[in-house]
């Protein structure tokens, strides 16, 4: 039963659901963001990040599966996660790239400017050592919505605590299931947060 939960927390927290889960919040909060883009732009964002962080990630990997070049979609050894990596990488830079040409708040494509910037320092480090993916992930959405509200002085103390409970509760599923040690899940979460934070704060 507790196998079955880590899996299930594993799927719902998964690293490429994170931005949508990221605008979900943006966009259905009392937020400036929400108030200043309008529904159509919204409606737009939603479909080019669902098409560029979650449909062109999962069909290269799962043709990078039927090819061979890969075993399985859980991706288990470092050297396995090197390709899928570099491809979910170049897709979020692109994401990044078009948010530049819609008219959105500079503070939104940043949000993907720093997801990038976390996969690519996730892929270097990957050449040498396995980094949890999952930590980075929720990692980035915790640091995004820290650096958003210290920038836009948003009230989101609370989802940021949930988050953070959130945090704990996917690195201990990823305990369960024995696909990270202690400092793989550390060393995610770290590179998550950092990557946003730094953002928001520095520029």
């Amino acid at each position: 039963m507790q196998i079955r939960i880590a899996k299930i927390v594993s799927y719902i927290f998964h690293p490429l659901l994170m931005p949508l889960y990221l605008l979900a919040l943006l966009f259905n909060g009392d937020s400036y963001l929400q108030l200043t883009t309008p529904q159509r732009i919204q409606n737009i964002l939603y479909l080019l990040v669902g098409l560029t962080t979650v449909l062109l990630p999962v069909s290269s990997s799962y043709m990078l599966l039927k090819s061979g070049h890969i075993h399985s979609l859980h991706m288990h050894s470092a050297q396995e996660r090197r390709v899928p990596y570099l491809l979910t990488c170049l897709f979020y830079f692109f994401t990044y790239y078009l948010l530049r040409k819609v008219q959105v708040s500079a503070l939104i494509y940043l949000v993907f400017l720093g997801a990038s910037l976390a996969l690519l320092i996730t892929l270097l480090i990957n050449l040498r050592w396995k980094i949890s993916a999952h930590m980075v992930g929720i990692g980035g959405l915790l640091g995004a919505l820290a650096g958003l509200t210290y920038r836009l002085a948003l009230d989101y103390q609370l989802v940021l605590l949930i988050l953070i409970l959130v945090a704990g509760m996917v690195g201990s599923a990823r305990m369960l299931l024995e696909a990270h040690s202690p400092a793989q899940l550390y060393s995610g979460f770290f590179v998550g947060v950092i990557s946003q934070i730094a953002l928001y704060f520095l520029i």
